[in-house]
């Protein structure tokens, strides 16, 4: 009698067959995470194209820019930590709750019913001021009748290759041209298309609408950071709350800004996270780069090695620079 063979695998036939599939797998991996991450940034392009065209639709029907926040005078000795005007020609330090920008686009981002529900005459609102902030970290500021709109922030905002957290889920991850310094209590600009309570005109961007920009990525980047005592604790060093704004910059991007600590002009290298004040920096969670926006309603993806000088031409909507995109 003749005895039937076992057709089934191996011990070994089997591992081989496991180890190929591994090895398969671990090839593919790679390829895959790319393809996701090519297209969030480009769901990422989207979202900026979208907001620069955003503002060259309010700017047709308010026939001036938007600001790139508002500052109510009236409501200085209500603030928080109200302080004078800094010097005669009318700069002043803003208060705990100034509105930024993208309140007031909303409306032409079809979201008219949550711009609506905000109370202009009143503070903006956010649950974490975050780092860069002149007002503790991890704590609610500014006037609750806001709340409801400040936890409500439309995903138009957020990229999608950011990492968010519980704390940061109301952060938005685009900045606006702040130019250098300190746009968000500054109220008169020599170059720079926003700033506070600003409303240039269109035609003021006299460089070209190909060679200026208008958003830039600003995305919340965690680091950790030593305390004075030694101990090491966890930090935002991007603070950019939906539209709340206070002394750190909120909402702008800046090529350059001052050195707290050595009194000096310092520049902000593209997707820089180890800066003094990087919540000024253009920064993001895409490899080698940051998403851009232009005057003409373009969006391109901005290399990190672009050449400083021709960086730095970009933001300045006025003057001889020669600066164009690479």
């Amino acid at each position: 009698m003749t005895m039937k063979k076992n057709s089934g695998f191996s011990i070994v036939e089997l591992l081989v067959v496991i180890a190929i599939i591994g090895l398969l797998i671990s090839l593919l991996l790679p390829a895959i995470q790319a393809a996701r991450e090519r297209a969030r940034r480009l769901q990422c392009t989207n979202n900026i194209r979208q907001l620069s065209l955003a503002v060259l639709n309010y700017h047709d029907t308010q026939k001036a820019l938007p600001s790139g926040n508002i500052v109510h005078e009236s409501l200085m000795e209500k603030a928080d930590h109200p302080t004078s005007r800094d010097t005669p020609n009318g700069n002043y330090r803003i208060y705990d709750g100034s509105i930024g920008w993208a309140a007031l686009l909303l409306p032409h981002i079809e979201q008219s019913s949550l711009y609506d529900k905000i109370n202009f005459d009143t503070f903006a609102y956010t649950d974490d001021g975050g780092e860069g902030s002149v007002y503790y970290v991890g704590k609610p500021h500014g006037s609750a009748e806001n709340q409801s709109v400040a936890e409500s922030m439309p995903s138009i905002f957020s990229c999608p290759s950011a990492i968010r957290s519980v704390t940061t889920k109301n952060h938005k991850d685009y900045g606006i041209n702040g130019l250098s310094g300190v746009p968000e209590r500054q109220t008169t600009f020599a170059s720079g298309p926003f700033f506070c309570n600003s409303g240039i005109r269109l035609a003021e961007v006299t460089r070209g609408t190909t060679n200026v920009f208008m958003f830039l990525e600003s995305a919340h980047i965690w680091s950790w950071s030593p305390k004075s005592d030694g101990v090491v604790s966890v930090m935002r060093s991007g603070s950019n709350p939906f539209f709340w704004v206070n002394q750190g910059t909120q909402g702008y991007v800046c090529y350059r800004s001052l050195n707290m600590t050595t009194n000096t002009a310092e520049n902000y290298p593209i997707n820089s996270k180890d800066r003094w004040y990087p919540t000024r920096t253009a920064r993001s969670y895409h490899a080698k780069g940051i998403n851009v926006a232009m005057f003409d309603g373009s969006a391109h993806f901005v290399s990190e090695t672009m050449n400083f000088e021709n960086y730095q031409g970009l933001f300045q909507m006025r003057g001889s620079s020669l600066a164009k995109l690479p």
